[in-house]
């Protein structure tokens, strides 16, 4: 909430900076209990991630919402949605606990063989790979789309509101469904499915300059996020135990928050030089090919 003081920029860097490092520790602190408490069958740990994304979403949805209103008073207020974590910290106290630790004699030989696994880091790149590049693939939409709504198709801000939080929605929608989806898809196929829809939806940008059609397309890029988000945690759940869930979320966390920072430097440049439409044509080109790349895959299912 310090950001509702701050009156320059530097003191703004400096307190999203601790926010950083405290977002840090929780996701990876979630994903780690997460996997605690839902570890005891398969369909469990992808119903809860399937209700995770889904309440991330609603939830940020709302939080962004309140956030523009309060901006109608002051730029600053937008801060104060922070406010809300208070209420979950009284949340944690009463409902949080710390779950019991397996005890070596209880180890199974299906332990044993995910302990070898987890060592294996080849296992791993691809999630932690498509975790960084779908990052920046999502976060290229709310960086340039709104230029381009406004520059590009003569649109009113109201616009730029309305479709910018479709991806959110689809997101949420998606990520609640991914159990089902679960049930006839498999981890790989899913992979697969979600880049080849997210570059459908960069192709369309890049052939049709319409509101309809940007809009749709953004749809899309929440279908994708939700779905790759859901299944890498659910990968490394498969492939981990109580043992090092911390440590491979992790990785993933940082691997994904480095591609949410390094988005601007990749894509502000690109779209720039030729433009938007012809860079979308560009990562459509990229997103199929790291498709067809992962059909060569193997996935420890």
């Amino acid at each position: 909430m310090s950001g509702a003081l701050c009156e320059n920029i530097y003191s703004l860097i400096a307190t999203r900076c601790v926010l950083g490092i405290a977002a840090a520790f929780v996701s990876v602190g979630m994903n780690a209990l997460l996997g605690d408490y839902y570890s005891l069958g398969v369909s469990k740990i992808e119903r809860a991630l399937s209700m995770q994304g889904f309440v991330m979403s609603v939830g940020g949805a709302i939080l962004t919402m309140l956030s523009g209103y309060l901006t109608n008073y002051a730029w600053q207020y937008a801060f104060l949605v922070y406010g809300s974590g208070i209420i979950v910290i009284f949340l944690c106290v009463m409902f949080l606990f710390e779950p019991r630790t397996k005890k070596a004699k209880e180890a199974t030989a299906k332990d044993s063989m995910k302990n070898n696994a987890k060592n294996s880091y080849k296992a791993f790149f691809p999630v932690y790979f498509i975790g960084f590049f779908i990052m920046v693939a999502y976060y290229l939409a709310g960086i340039e789309f709104p230029h381009y709504i406004e520059d590009v198709l003569g649109l009113e801000s109201k616009y730029i509101g309305l479709a910018m939080a479709l991806p959110t929605l689809s997101f949420g929608i998606f990520a609640f469904f991914y159990k089902d989806i679960a049930k006839f898809l498999n981890i790989k196929r899913i992979y697969i499915a979600a880049l080849y829809v997210e570059s459908f939806a960069f192709f369309l940008v890049f052939l049709v300059q319409n509101f309809a059609i940007t809009a749709f397309s953004l749809f899309c890029f929440g279908v994708a996020e939700g779905l790759i988000v859901t299944n890498n945690s659910n990968y490394l759940f498969k492939l981990s135990d109580s043992t090092n869930h911390a440590k491979l979320h992790a990785i993933l966390a940082s691997c994904s928050f480095f591609g949410q920072f390094i988005t601007p430097f990749i894509a502000t440049p690109i779209s720039l030089h030729i433009g938007l439409q012809n860079s979308c044509l560009l990562w459509a080109v990229a997103i199929f090919m790291t498709a067809l790349g992962f059909c060569g895959l193997r996935f420890e299912e």
